[in-house]
């Protein structure tokens, strides 16, 4: 059974950045416009996004330390 791995985020208006602390090499790591989601058995942590984010200005670090999303909010005007 995975292990969820701790986590932290800070966002504002404009941007989301998600900070994830795995052990050891991610094998998985997967950012759409709506999830996020970092596998390293036997981590795996799946994020459901509240809102829209632009996925093709998503940047994706990953280092000993762990996993960073660089996420820009979409802003929809109705």
């Amino acid at each position: 059974m995975p292990i969820s791995p701790s986590y932290e985020w800070d966002e504002d208006d404009e941007k989301l950045e998600v900070r994830v602390a795995v052990l050891g090499a991610a094998r998985d790591v997967f950012a759409t416009s709506y999830l996020l989601k970092v596998n390293s058995p036997p981590y795996l942590l799946m994020v459901d996004l509240h809102d829209m984010v632009d996925e093709s200005k998503t940047i994706v670090t990953i280092s000993p330390a762990g996993v960073t999303f660089r996420l820009f909010k979409v802003c929809v005007s109705y």
